[in-house]
């Protein structure tokens, strides 16, 4: 007589071991054998997916980033008069920072938060806000002057530095940001250095300073500029955080007039304001820092 399948299943079937998590030696998670946390890819992996919303958002500033660096280097290959590779790339940086701006915003409304998301949006602002400014200003202006100066290098240095300051901002971030006062960055943000720098090429060419063969003549200003907003990125001074501004709540109807005026000055002389706003940000820590210093203070924040 034939058993039954039943009888079968249970004689030749597999039963899974109920999975037992490692222990936990010094306060500090398993490893498995690739080095990673034991359980992490269980919770974000290959198998379970990633959210779609945020990291298309960070993916469309990677691709601004990438293609400011191309346009930079297409006007490297034929700067001709008229011909506004450089503004396209400034552009481009500018319109990457807002997508970088909405990612984490979206992901925290909709609570798609990820580890996967964090990371992948670090490794966009090294490309976007790193590598393409550092790619638009030595191509702009510092390497012009580097011809010029019979090959000194320095115009090659700076934009180098440039890129691995950001690059050293993002890591520090990464590894420090929660031992940080509230409301605050410690150094420069890498988008908040990279549109300074666009708008500062935006500035040149809005006021007519760009000759045929590119910023010729300004080569040591952005020399300056480009090795300042290095340092400062890597810099210990505090910058005021906005990413948890509340816009939600009430607020005065003096604070929407001054919006509304802010938003008419903008449209009426964009590039004007937004370098006037980003270079004021950028120079605001250091100059907090030798007022408040020279009167022999000290800078405090509210826990």
């Amino acid at each position: 007589m034939p058993a039954k399948p039943g009888i079968l299943r249970r004689r030749f079937g597999r039963r899974r071991a109920p999975y037992a998590a490692p222990p936990v030696v010094d306060g500090l998670p398993p490893l498995d054998e690739h080095g990673e946390a034991a359980g992490e890819l269980a919770k974000e992996g290959p198998r379970r997916g990633f959210y779609l919303l945020p990291n298309l958002l960070t993916t469309a500033s990677l691709m601004l980033g990438f293609y400011s660096i191309t346009m930079s280097f297409g006007a490297f290959i034929n700067p001709r008069p008229g011909v506004d590779y450089f503004f396209v790339a400034a552009w481009s940086i500018f319109a990457a920072a807002i997508f970088d701006g909405l990612d984490g915003r979206v992901a925290r409304l909709t609570k798609t938060t990820s580890s996967f998301g964090v990371q992948y949006d670090s490794l966009s602002d090294l490309v976007s806000f790193g590598l393409a400014p550092a790619a638009l200003v030595y191509n702009f202006a510092l390497r012009w002057g580097y011809h010029e100066a019979h090959g000194t290098g320095l115009g090659w240095v700076a934009a180098f530095l440039f890129a691995v300051c950001g690059g050293l901002r993002l890591a520090r971030f990464n590894v420090t940001t929660d031992k940080l006062p509230p409301g605050v960055f410690q150094g420069l943000a890498i988008p908040a250095a990279a549109v300074t720098m666009a708008f500062t090429v935006l500035l040149f060419h809005e006021m007519g300073w760009v000759a045929a063969s590119g910023a010729t003549g300004s080569y040591w200003l952005f020399l300056i500029l480009t090795v300042a907003l290095a340092l400062l990125m890597v810099s210990s001074f505090y910058y005021p955080n906005f990413k948890h501004l509340d816009i939600h709540k009430r607020h005065p109807f003096g604070t929407l007039l001054f919006v509304v005026v802010a938003l008419a000055v903008v449209f009426a002389q964009p590039v004007k304001t937004i370098f006037l706003f980003v270079m004021g940000y950028a120079c605001s820590a250091p100059l907090k820092w030798f007022l408040v210093h020279r009167r022999g203070g000290q800078e405090t924040y509210a826990k």
